[in-house]
């Protein structure tokens, strides 16, 4: 057995190791426990635009495991494994990350590993990231028109894509994020999500679904079971609904800078606006 073949054995074995978390469920703690060790996965993809998105992944290891997975990159090196689990992603996946009206392929992808220690009033607590990216893009469909408004569908279902079998066996905790494009809103989200919600994000406002799951596979909201993947249609506001929230959020940041309302012509005459604004 040669040198060359030696080193990608040792290298399997190392990330076998280093996945054991994704893939032995009976070995699992509560991330809300004492237990010494425990494992967490943050998922967020973002729709920068109806067509590209970006994912990322954070795999964290926490206590018993972090330490265990410390040595063995310490011996092997974390460019080698950053470098397998590149290749794990793309043997897993085999097809679109995201699918629905379009579909989604990466055109860039990266990974990382991050070491921390943090203290808790009793302890000392070591935690690793492994930190993957990926910068995809549309290569095939498009959202539909309609009536001057356009609506998309957007899926990791297990029929459409495999992405999410990259972080849900193993886990404590999952925390999955989906943040839809500029001017979208939710018309349908499966399963039901633990929050929809706005934020700003680089200063445009984007509608933001999540969910919050302890032990994923077996959460309730789904009768089988939830593997991971999201279903979301998705239609965009028309130029004028655009407009008339615009200056909706002007009329209640003039309120607001006024520091106080005294209740004279000007002032219903402001709540008169912004109430037809609303709801006409």
């Amino acid at each position: 057995m040669n040198g060359s073949c030696i080193a990608r054995i040792a290298l399997a074995s190392l990330l076998l190791v280093l996945l054991l978390p994704l893939i032995i469920p009976e070995t699992r703690a509560d991330i809300l426990s004492e237990k010494p060790h425990y494992v967490s996965t943050d998922v967020m993809i973002f729709f920068k635009t109806e067509d590209t998105a970006e994912v990322r992944i954070n795999f964290t290891w926490y206590g018993l495991w972090a330490n265990d997975l410390e040595r063995a990159l310490n011996k092997t090196g974390e460019e080698n494994y950053t470098r397998e689990f590149i290749n794990y992603v793309k043997r897993v996946v085999q097809g679109p990350f995201i699918g629905g009206d379009m579909e989604f392929y990466p055109k860039k992808m990266d990974a990382r590993i991050e070491k921390k220690v943090y203290y808790n009033t009793t302890r000392r607590i070591r935690r690793i990231d492994l930190v993957f990216t990926a910068e995809l893009e549309a290569v095939k469909g498009a959202p539909t028109v309609s009536a001057g408004r356009k609506g998309i569908i957007y899926s990791t279902r297990e029929d459409v894509s495999n992405l999410s079998k990259l972080y849900v066996k193993g886990l404590d905790l999952l925390n999955l994020t989906v943040i839809l494009p500029k001017n979208y809103v939710v018309s349908i989200s499966r399963p039901r999500p633990s929050s929809i919600y706005l934020a700003n994000v680089s200063g445009d406002l984007r509608v933001v679904v999540s969910w919050m799951l302890k032990s994923p596979t077996v959460d309730t909201r789904e009768a089988s079971g939830y593997s991971g993947w999201f279903f979301l249609g998705i239609v965009n506001h028309t130029k004028e609904e655009v407009e008339a929230l615009k200056q909706i959020r002007r009329k209640v940041s003039e309120i607001r800078k006024a520091g106080s309302l005294n209740i004279d012509e000007s002032t219903v005459q402001k709540v008169q606006e912004l109430f037809e604004l609303y709801y006409k």
